[in-house]
């Protein structure tokens, strides 16, 4: 006859140890079955329901697209400013706008374009200066 199983830790000062007979042993050793479940029976989820008294983000941002336009028609013309007036948008429009603009991409593409513009700019100043000053400070080579 086997010895009994003795489960020990390496606290055993917190964890007593626990004698176990041969039964449990044959028991925790010999694999479970498997049950299989019925495809027919159909899913409960219990452990979670959603809540319904929270304030969704993607509401708050489906609802700031849809009156922004007219939110900054109004607040521009209460300061005096002049702007056309919002035309309604297609569900398409103000989902792509919300999308571009929480892009993390967006930042960086719009500071390129930016930065594109303002070496545009310049360049072209430049080239009007530069074409200017010859022509005064050369007229006889030109012509």
């Amino acid at each position: 006859m086997k010895a009994p199983c003795t489960c020990h830790s390496l606290a055993d000062n917190i964890f007593p140890r626990i004698e176990m007979s041969e039964e449990a042993v044959e028991v925790l050793s010999t694999p479970q079955a498997v049950k299989s479940k019925d495809p027919n029976q159909p899913l409960t989820y219990r452990y979670w329901t959603r809540p319904t008294h929270l304030q969704y983000k993607y509401l708050y941002n489906y609802r700031y697209n849809y009156y922004d336009d007219v939110i900054d028609y109004l607040d521009k013309r209460s300061k005096g400013l002049t702007r056309e007036i919002p035309r309604p948008q297609t569900w398409a429009e103000r989902a792509l706008r919300s999308f571009s603009s929480r892009s993390e991409t967006f930042g960086d593409r719009h500071k390129d374009w930016e930065l594109l513009n303002t070496i545009r700019a310049s360049n072209n100043y430049y080239h009007y200066h530069s074409r200017d000053y010859i022509t005064k400070r050369y007229p006889a080579l030109l012509y």
